[in-house]
């Protein structure tokens, strides 16, 4: 049970740089940034960047994982 609540690290970056980034709605930075203490489970990612259309996706967090998403804005 302990391994399962590990907190992940998700890299998070986008193209143009410079989006804001939300995981579950909650603000964690501007891209390219690295958040040290996702809870494992399924996640919800925004990036926002004025003057492109706001990217969406669900990524599923594995306890102790890397994982990087990267966004291409239009």
């Amino acid at each position: 049970p302990v391994a399962q609540s590990k907190p992940a690290m998700l890299e998070l970056v986008s193209r143009p740089l410079g989006a804001t980034v939300f995981v579950d709605e909650v603000r964690v930075g501007v891209t390219p940034v690295t958040v040290n203490d996702v809870m494992p489970g399924t996640r919800l990612i925004r990036m926002e960047l004025l003057g492109h259309q706001t990217w969406r996706t669900s990524v599923n967090v594995e306890a102790g994982a890397y994982m990087r998403v990267g966004a291409s804005l239009e």
